[in-house]
């Protein structure tokens, strides 16, 4: 369909302005065929598509008013000058569909429940009738370009016969449907802010991607080192040769089993933009770094982020390669829009995405049509979540075209009708599956406080000099690192760049170590014996592949433990009834090997708690009771530190103040010159985020603001709450607040 063709309508019959230079036709016409780009290929019914395609043409119907186009000329902002209430009521007009309504009326908003969404206050009925009476006429003849015939003082008479039987009352929604309401709003918010920004088509990168990428690097860089390697490349082929016929498919692979190389290779087989969704920022580098080179070996130009990118919070400057005409707004925009043919993100980027109510996160939605989506170390989502997120994987499978590719230790229950499952088991021969028989875990479980963990601990040094002590909270783990000679220490206290040189020296050395959850995902050490704190039964599994995880050594082996400092029982960090349920599964049991302890996880999995009113929440359109609701992790307030190491870091921390002063600074120019910052924040970002290390707080108020030097948002960490070998610790700070963290 072609909205706007100037052949048949000159541009310089109307006068109408949506932006300071742009022709009010011009951009309706636009968002139109932007919209039309982004639903065409969507397995929607024609209505779902007109619906999205008419609310683009109608969404700033508003504009056409006097008090608009005078704010356009004076900048002045008045009560009568908005736009979004009165364009929303002409799509009704036009289609009496409330999504239509609801999707115009927020298109520059925040989302609500649907019944707050659709209801209107007698106080805004003044001023939309005002703004109805003084629309332009020429609104009808730009309409009439589009095929939609109307008179204004029809829609008028209609705002004043009908608008009192609506007022007090809400627009009815009969049929409620989260996803049909989601295709409209995604797709007007994403290609309106696309047009404002771009003013006109965006150039679009065309690659073409293989799975042959794998083999053709795996062949040039990768050696064989261990007996397991040979196991690991025939799991490979047995993922590279499944059929493409199935929407979904599940691959439940050990740690260890080289993975990431077969998921790579799935996903590039469909010639489909990927997806690459990690629970945590730590796991993306290492992964991404694989992808990368995968694809640069091939000739793939992956320094232009719009062919590659990692999104998530600590990204850098989005990169356009060669072009000059991508300025900052232009830029920040592709980054925030998943608009790039290989994004590796992390899940809260890609969930957010459809089930918060911000408008700058649902905008992406849309763009993840078409794609194929791994999602990698799926076990880390908070369980109750799974039955909606399956609720949205049918969604992209059946609507969006997507193709849905989960890998875990164990896979969760989530069920997909056109579907693969394949299991380790199904791969190896009996000999084979010794390679995956790589520890065993003594299930019972042992107490211990304060003093008798030091004595364990003694006698798990007689036997390894290779240990992982895991436990659950900072203050054990300092607790424990204090008590030993040598050790290393790995907790989220410790900025990332010690903890990457950490890591490093544990991959060439071996040692003592001391850690919390955060070598439970992706990191890559191989020890030998230890304990682990009592956990749910799905990261206690995570954490014993940090043991003989090639099976280079004779046997990986580890304690449960029960460990209770000055009375506080570590488990409690956890879901209590995560925990309860992990105790019954391994109620008398003794020592398991890896195989059982997967068996174990399978029937734990049994028994997942469902969140049926999130799921209710979905049903009803009660967008801002979703986004309340759903939460990867639970969210803990916690102060950032930059933490000063070398010089690098000093230098950093100068330009961070630099920065921090010339924002105090900003008047005239204050939009201009805070882009200005934030470009030269974005190009040093990752950097300066390898010395930050996040404390977190479990008190509701507290008040560091005086007591530390501060730059942007980062606070230094000065001697008071930093240590070189434990990273930051608030405790002595807030000692008298009694904060456990």
């Amino acid at each position: 369909m072609n909205f706007l063709s100037t052949k048949t309508t000159p541009l310089d019959s109307f006068k109408l302005l949506s932006h300071p230079d742009t022709l009010l036709i011009k951009h309706l016409a636009d968002v139109a065929k932007s919209v039309k780009r982004r639903v065409d290929n969507l397995k929607i019914d024609k209505e779902g598509k007109d619906l999205a395609i008419k609310a683009a043409l109608m969404h700033d119907f508003g504009k056409a008013s006097i008090f608009f186009q005078e704010r356009l000329k004076t900048g002045k902002k008045s009560r009568f000058s908005n736009h979004g209430l009165i364009s929303a009521f002409f799509g009704y007009f036009i289609t009496k569909n409330p999504y239509v309504f609801m999707a115009i009326r927020y298109h520059h908003l925040n989302l609500e429940d649907c019944e707050d969404m659709t209801r209107v206050s007698e106080k805004e009925k003044e001023v939309l009738l005002e703004i109805a009476r003084n629309i332009d006429k020429e609104v009808e003849e730009i309409y009439k370009v589009f095929r939609i015939e109307f008179k204004l003082d029809d829609f008028i008479e209609f705002l004043e016969e009908k608008i009192d039987d609506m007022w007090g009352f809400d627009i009815e929604v009969e049929e409620k449907d989260f996803w049909d309401f989601l295709v409209i709003f995604s797709a007007l918010i994403s290609a309106d802010k696309e047009n404002a920004i771009f003013k006109g088509d965006v150039e679009e990168i065309k690659i073409k991607l293989s799975s042959d990428f794998v083999d053709y690097y795996k062949q040039k860089h990768i050696k064989k080192r261990y007996e397991i390697d040979e196991v690991r490349e025939k799991i490979y082929n047995v993922v590279s040769n499944l059929d493409t016929k199935y929407d979904a498919y599940f691959l439940e692979l050990p740690t260890g089993a080289g993975k990431t190389f077969s998921l790579i290779n799935l996903a590039l087989k469909f010639n489909k933009k990927v997806f690459y969704l990690l629970p945590f920022i730590t796991l993306i580098e290492q992964n991404a770094t694989i992808f990368k080179n995968i694809l640069k070996e091939n000739g793939i130009d992956v320094e232009d982020n719009r062919v590659f990118y990692e999104k998530h919070s600590l990204s850098g400057a989005f990169n356009v390669k060669n072009s000059d005409e991508y300025d900052l707004d232009k830029r920040e925009f592709l980054s925030d829009d998943f608009s790039s043919k290989v994004i590796v993100t992390t899940f809260h980027q890609f969930f957010y995405s459809f089930f918060k109510s911000k408008n700058s996160f649902l905008k992406r939605a849309i763009n993840v049509r078409n794609s194929v989506v791994i999602l990698d170390e799926i076990q880390a989502i908070r369980e109750d979540l799974f039955v909606v997120i399956e609720e949205l994987f049918r969604f992209l499978i059946e609507k969006f075209n997507c193709k849905i590719i989960i890998a875990t230790a164990t896979l969760p229950p989530i069920n997909i009708k056109n579907s693969v499952k394949v299991k380790i088991e199904d791969i190896l021969e009996k000999d084979e599956f010794k390679f995956f028989n790589r520890y065993k875990i003594n299930l019972e479980i042992k107490e211990f406080d304060e003093e008798s963990i030091l004595d364990f601990i003694d006698e798990k040094l007689k036997v390894s000099k290779n240990l992982l002590f895991r436990v659950n909270t900072i203050n054990a783990a300092n607790y424990i690192f204090d008590s030993l000679e040598n050790a290393i220490l790995l907790t989220s206290a410790i900025p990332p760049i010690l903890r990457q040189k950490r890591i490093n020296q544990i991959k060439k050395r071996g040692g003592i170590v001391v850690a919390t959850q955060v070598i439970q995902a992706g990191v890559d050490i191989s020890l030998e014996d230890g304990f682990e704190e009592l956990a749910p039964l799905d990261m206690l599994i995570q954490s014993m592949g940090r043991r003989n995880r090639s099976g280079e050594k004779d046997k990986g082996f580890a304690d449960v433990i029960r460990l209770k400092m000055n009375g506080f029982d570590g488990s409690r960090v956890y879901d209590r009834g995560l925990i309860r349920r992990t105790e019954r599964i391994i109620r008398d049991k003794k020592i398991v090997n890896e195989e059982e302890f997967r068996e174990l996880l399978r029937e734990y999995y049994k028994n997942v708690r469902k969140n049926r009113e999130i799921l209710k929440n979905l049903r009803e359109c009660k967008f801002s009771s979703i986004d309340r609701d759903f939460r990867l992790i639970d969210e803990v307030k916690s102060v950032s530190f930059f933490c000063i190491i070398d010089e690098k870091s000093e230098k950093l921390w100068e330009k961070l103040l630099e920065l921090d002063e010339r924002e105090k600074e900003l008047k005239a120019n204050f939009w201009n010159e805070k882009k200005e910052i934030e470009e030269e924040f974005n190009k040093i970002k990752k950097d300066v985020f390898l010395y930050v290390a996040n404390a977190r707080v479990y008190e509701r108020e507290y008040e560091i603001d005086n007591e530390f030097d501060k730059a942007i948002f980062l606070y230094k960490a000065d001697d008071r709450v930093f240590d070189i070998e434990k990273g930051v610790s608030l405790k002595e700070f807030f000692k008298e607040e009694k904060i456990f963290w």
